[in-house]
């Protein structure tokens, strides 16, 4: 095993170690940005809440429940197919070691 062996083998470690602290830094910046949205829509809805008078604050809230209904159907419409998928995919694992059971199921 030559020099060159040597350098190449620590070379993909040192790629390897880059593209973790690439991942691990992705992931903090995304727990930062989720941290800082919470912080912000705090803030905004108890501003809401303590300045603005109750006619005004259902307006505001009225504009947030279409966002907030958006996002709701669209976790709904990824649940169900994801669900689905779980159970067709534990199923066919069963297959012929699950016995009676697999024999059943299909």
């Amino acid at each position: 095993m030559g020099p060159r062996s040597v350098a190449t083998s620590f070379g993909g470690a040192k790629d390897y170690v880059m593209q973790m602290s690439s991942k691990t830094h992705n992931s903090n910046q995304l727990i930062l940005y989720i941290l800082v949205s919470l912080f912000i829509g705090t803030n905004i809805f108890y501003l809401c809440n303590t300045f603005c008078f109750p006619e005004d604050a259902k307006n505001i809230a009225g504009h947030f429940a279409m966002v907030s209904d958006i996002f709701l159907r669209m976790i709904k419409m990824v649940i169900a197919p994801l669900v689905f998928a779980t159970i067709v995919s534990g199923i066919s694992s069963l297959g012929a070691s699950g016995g009676a059971a697999g024999r059943i199921t299909f």
